[in-house]
This record gives C-alpha cells, sequence and structure tokens, in this order.
C-alpha cells in the first residue's frame, strides 16, 4: 500500500509515513502467513491438549501436522510455481477454485485417517472442522469471494474458546481479528467477506462439536 504523507506536509512527515506503512504492510504479510491455513493447523495441531494417552495423542498430532500443514503447504506451493502466481493466497479465480479442492481433499483425506486410527476425538474434531471449512468456503467462492484465512480463524478460535475459562475468550478472538486485519490490510477482501468467512468457520465448528466431542 502507498505511504500517505505526513500531517506536516515535509519531508520528515513522509517518510514517518512510510516506515508506519512498511511495518504495517511487513505485519500483515507475517499474520497472512502464520494464519494461512496450513500455518493455523500447525498452531492449532500443536495446541491441542494431550489428553489421557500421550503417546497416541502425540502419534495423532504428527499425523495431523503432516496432513493438514506440511502436506497442503507443499501442494499448494506447487501448483502456485505451475500457474505462475504471484501470491498464492490471492490468486486468480478458476486456480483460488483448485487451491480450495486440492486442500479440502487433503483434510478430507487426514480426518479420514485419524478417524479410522481412532485418534483422540478433539483431534478428530479440529481435523473435521479443517475439512468442512475448507469445502463451506469452495462453495461459497463459486457465488461471492470470501476469506479463508478468517475462516480458518474463526474456527480455531471457537475450538480454542471451548476449551479453555471464559478469562482466555478475549485472547481468542484476537486469532479472527489478527487475520481480518492483515487480509484487509493486504486489500484481499472486503470487511463483509472477513466478516462472513469469521461466521462460516466459528459455526462449523461449533456444530462438529455436538457430533465428534
Amino acid at each position: 500500500m502507498r505511504a500517505r504523507p505526513g500531517g506536516d506536509g515535509g519531508d520528515g512527515g513522509a517518510r514517518a509515513a512510510a516506515d508506519r506503512s512498511g511495518w504495517a504492510d511487513g505485519a500483515a504479510r507475517c499474520i497472512t502467513h502464520l494464519l494461512s491455513p496450513p500455518g493455523l493447523a500447525l498452531v492449532v495441531f500443536l495446541w491441542l491438549p494431550v489428553g489421557d494417552d500421550p503417546l497416541k495423542s502425540a502419534g495423532g498430532k504428527a499425523l495431523a501436522i503432516l496432513l493438514f500443514s506440511i502436506g497442503p503447504a507443499a501442494l499448494l506451493g506447487w501448483l502456485a510455481r505451475g500457474g505462475g502466481v504471484d501470491d498464492i493466497y490471492d490468486p486468480p479465480r478458476p486456480l483460488r477454485r483448485r487451491f480450495l479442492l486440492v486442500g479440502t481433499l487433503c483434510y478430507a483425506v487426514g480426518f479420514a485417517l485419524l478417524q479410522g486410527l481412532q485418534m483422540p476425538p478433539v483431534q478428530r474434531w479440529a481435523a473435521a472442522s479443517f475439512a468442512v471449512g475448507a469445502a463451506g468456503v469452495g462453495l461459497v467462492n463459486r457465488r461471492w469471494k470470501i476469506s479463508i484465512h478468517t475462516t480458518g480463524a474463526g474456527g480455531g478460535a471457537a475450538l480454542a474458546a471451548t476449551l479453555v475459562q471464559a478469562a482466555w475468550w478475549p485472547l481468542c478472538a484476537l486469532l479472527p481479528l489478527a487475520a481480518g486485519w492483515a487480509r484487509w490490510r493486504r486489500q484481499a477482501h472486503s470487511p463483509a467477506q472477513l466478516v462472513a468467512g469469521a461466521a462460516l468457520g466459528a459455526a462449523i465448528t461449533l456444530l462438529l462439536r455436538a457430533a465428534l466431542m
């Protein structure tokens, strides 16, 4: 984004505005990477509680990180290089659909494996939230662009909020707020698209909790 001139109209004000703009853009890029679906999956599965069987939980975490973070990141990177995309998080519409389809398939396979191996319920719940969330974004994007970053962050916040005490809920809310600010700062979505994504992610996660927990 372009820097805006400072209030004093001088070179010092312009440089200060440029510095602020550069800092904000850098922060937005970092948050965009961290709270991308693969990045968020890494954070979520590492954070999930261990449960009564630490060994099985550790195995589930490792499998989930491979299938929900490392694998999708590698596949999307490969697709982006093949498609000549400059911004992997904001590709042209046809390629965006392909990315969402690949992500949904990866997550569906991941959930099926965690379910088949009877990994801890909280891991299966998180896996299902990622899979259904990606599918939901794919369906909505056929008509209207919606943010997968805030969808994932909204789902992650809803999941975390059910596992921590109420005093931690404001911290949980920072996930979709940070993702939304970063995507707005990067000019990738309108406020309505960001809010809709967060609401979709939270709703899917809370509905799946009743079925899987």
